[in-house]
């Protein structure tokens, strides 16, 4: 995971972690991405950074969205869906 967090040494933890994409098309190609997670509850579930510090959510959040979305898979499954629909 080098580029969510960089420097940072394998732990051996699972990580679960709710991402947004955001996508502007023009022309009919991508114009821009932007993709947001939260870093704070990434670090909390890596044992990296103490859960009473920050008002940080954990897994929790993301395994709430996924039940939300009725997905199966991982969320690029539901991010490739979303965009077929374009």
């Amino acid at each position: 995971m080098d580029h969510l967090l960089p420097g940072i040494e394998p732990t051996g933890r699972l990580v679960e972690s709710a991402f947004i994409v955001i996508v502007g098309i023009g022309n009919d190609k991508v114009a821009y991405e932007h993709i947001l997670w939260d870093q704070a509850s990434m670090l909390v579930q890596l044992g990296l950074l103490d859960p009473e510090s920050l008002p940080v959510v954990w897994a929790g959040a993301a395994a709430t969205l996924k039940k939300n979305l009725h997905c199966r898979t991982h969320f690029s499954m539901r991010a490739n869906y979303q965009l077929q629909g374009l």
